[in-house]
């Protein structure tokens, strides 16, 4: 894998420069498009990561609790749905679901009759098992996973909102590097 990108029809599209020997001609070309089963609906059909668009990307890069490295890819986008992917092979990721570590978590929607926010930006607390993700309502939420088998995250709920927004969206944001949420 060499980019990660999201797209309007709720894909997550891995890439590789197909020239790798002539690196003045980078050509590069999808390898792999994450799905995912629903495990609550009886059918062999794969699901795109999101519904409707995905916004925000992000690749990590951490050690699991054995201390070995592993790498993530954090996806968000409509349905407020913050996606995390856990690479199993050279370019083969699956969606880190109930069955394999829960790390997969929607923001909440501001009232019973709203729908949950668009992520638009992600990113994460190095060292931590925290991301940090900002919406399209411009609201900051601290999302911390429950993994039982690896369990990172702080005790509490899984979504914390941070800074409550006002009008624009948040379109980026980087976590602070060295000091968690």
């Amino acid at each position: 894998m060499r980019a990660v990108t999201g797209t309007g029809d709720g894909n997550v599209l891995l890439w590789r420069n197909v020239a790798p020997d002539a690196p003045e001609n980078c050509t590069m070309q999808v390898i792999r498009r994450l799905t995912y089963r629903d495990e609550k609906v009886k059918t062999a059909k794969l699901l795109s990561a999101h519904t409707l668009n995905c916004s925000a990307v992000r690749v990590r890069v951490k050690r699991d609790a054995q201390n070995n490295f592993v790498t993530d890819i954090l996806s968000g986008g409509s349905g407020g749905w913050l996606q995390v992917w856990r690479q199993e092979s050279k370019d083969n990721f699956k969606r880190r679901d109930k069955s394999s570590g829960n790390e997969c978590v929607q923001l909440p929607a501001e009232s019973s009759t709203a729908r949950p926010p668009r992520i638009k930006a992600i990113d994460f607390f190095p060292g931590t098992g925290e991301f940090i993700v900002g919406t399209d309502e411009s609201d900051i939420w601290q999302v911390n996973p429950k993994d039982v088998r690896d369990p990172t995250g702080p005790a509490g709920k899984d979504c914390v909102l941070m800074v409550k927004g006002h009008r624009d969206m948040v379109d980026a944001l980087a976590a602070h590097p060295t000091q968690p949420g």
